[in-house]
């Protein structure tokens, strides 16, 4: 066991899908190992099970949780205890898994690796190994109201007066507009009625993730520059979605374009390019405000249910340069468990709908016919430019922006951003600048609301 006690763990992390196959026939890891064996020990019941044997030689019960001993029993991981780990048992698992020797023990086809496959083991894994956060009650409550057109704004009121966190959001975010009103709105009631349904779900929504992941801890992971980024993608997206060829017959949209107070040239660009129009949104189903504020929801859930895991990819990143997406850390260091699946399968449970499942699961390769994961993949690549996450001194979005060259970061845009026939990289560049200040300034106000 020296061997496996003296290299680190992220060895066996980055075997390649296709070379296991082929030569590895038994994974053998000690809780002695470098690294974080009990991680890596979940990533291959993820990725390998059915293909790969594993076994966990631990040194006394105490080095496994009691939940985690129930858990990997149950996934199939085989634990040995050191004191009973004689040569005989060495030399049996060689020729039971290596050599195949015994030919009594029939070997199970291995099962292949479809996206539902590997969605299941994911959730199997999480569901063994901890508990996925719940849906906060307000949230909750507001989702269910949304989904009910004829609901009241009282019941609205009343469902949201018993959180004052985000009550204090939703003050927050009104008085830093324009609503042509002296003095500070302080009734939560009239705050709610002037910003409509929709908003109001946009900014519970925002609350609501905070409140999740606000006791999750990992080293590397920063909570404050995950919640400014999903609060910009929120506020881009809201932005790159304005209707303005129905404001005139709408009032509701009329009063929030005018509380936004964008500037004529910003207006002007917004309602030439017409982006809703080119997609085709579906406003009675989609969100653009909660898709932003939810797109990355995934991240919470691999720091919540896989600790230990976000120092890795923090340092996979690291390696390869700021232009690298974080997608592709993932692949490298977890191959299946990425942030948008886990994210999916978290709102799956939360029952967010099928729209917003959707653009959660595809914003990095959204189809070119799933405009509004192509929407909120976009509204991600602005969100990068003014406050990227993983935090970075010097955004690569940012540079690639003002210099109106997205050559350089075409990976940190939506797969195929360079063939698609909705919007041209000129367009994108010149509205990401045009929205910028004002998806900043909101953003910030947002983020001291739940200071």
């Amino acid at each position: 066991m020296s061997f496996l006690e003296s290299h680190t763990t992220s060895i066996v992390a980055k075997l390649k899908k296709q070379a296991t196959r082929k030569w590895v026939r038994l994974v053998m890891l000690s809780t002695q190992c470098s690294g974080n064996p009990i991680l890596i020990v979940r990533l291959f019941t993820i990725n390998h099970r059915d293909q790969i044997p594993i076994v966990l030689i631990y040194n006394h019960a105490g080095e496994i949780k009691p939940a985690y001993r129930d858990g990997f029993k149950k996934l199939g991981v085989r634990l040995i205890n050191r004191s009973k780990f004689t040569r005989e048992r060495f030399k049996m698992l060689i020729d039971q898994y290596v050599f195949q020797l015994n030919p009594s023990k029939k070997k199970r086809p291995a099962t292949q690796l479809t996206p539902q496959n590997l969605r299941q083991q994911i959730l199997e894994d999480i569901e063994v190994m901890t508990t996925l956060p719940t849906l906060p009650k307000v949230y909750d409550k507001i989702l269910r109201l949304s989904q009910d057109p004829k609901s009241d704004l009282k019941e609205w009121i009343a469902a949201i007066k018993v959180d004052p966190m985000t009550c204090a959001a939703i003050f927050r975010y009104i008085n830093s507009l324009n609503y042509g009103f002296d003095g500070e709105i302080s009734d939560i009631d009239r705050a709610i009625i002037l910003l409509g349904k929709r908003t109001v779900l946009g900014l519970v929504a925002s609350e609501a993730v905070r409140q999740t992941f606000s006791l999750v801890e990992d080293q590397g992971f920063d909570l404050e520059a995950f919640s400014m980024h999903n609060l910009a993608t929120g506020f881009a997206a809201h932005l790159l979605a304005l209707p303005l060829d129905a404001v005139q017959a709408n009032a509701t949209q009329q009063k929030d374009l005018t509380a936004l107070n964008l500037p004529r040239d910003v207006f002007e660009l917004l309602k030439r390019i017409n982006l809703p129009k080119r997609l085709k949104l579906d406003y009675e189903r989609e969100n653009p405000f909660v898709g932003g504020i939810m797109h990355d929801l995934g991240v919470g859930v691999m720091v919540h249910a896989y600790p230990g895991l976000f120092p890795m990819l923090l340092s996979a990143l690291e390696e390869k340069g700021e232009t690298r997406p974080m997608l592709d850390a993932e692949r490298e260091i977890s191959g299946g468990l990425t942030h948008p699946l886990a994210g999916e399968i978290l709102a799956r449970k939360w029952q967010l709908g099928d729209a917003l499942c959707n653009a959660i699961l595809h914003h990095h390769q959204p189809e070119i016919d799933n405009s509004f994961a192509f929407l909120i993949g976009l509204a991600d690549a602005v969100a990068q430019s003014i406050c990227p996450f993983p935090k970075t001194s010097r955004p690569p979005m940012k540079r690639a922006v003002v210099e109106g060259d997205l050559q350089p970061v075409h990976r940190l845009l939506p797969d195929g951003f360079f063939d698609q026939p909705v919007i041209t990289p000129k367009e994108f560049t010149a509205l990401a600048l045009a929205i910028t200040p004002k998806v900043k300034y909101l953003t910030t106000q947002m983020q001291r609301a739940v200071e």
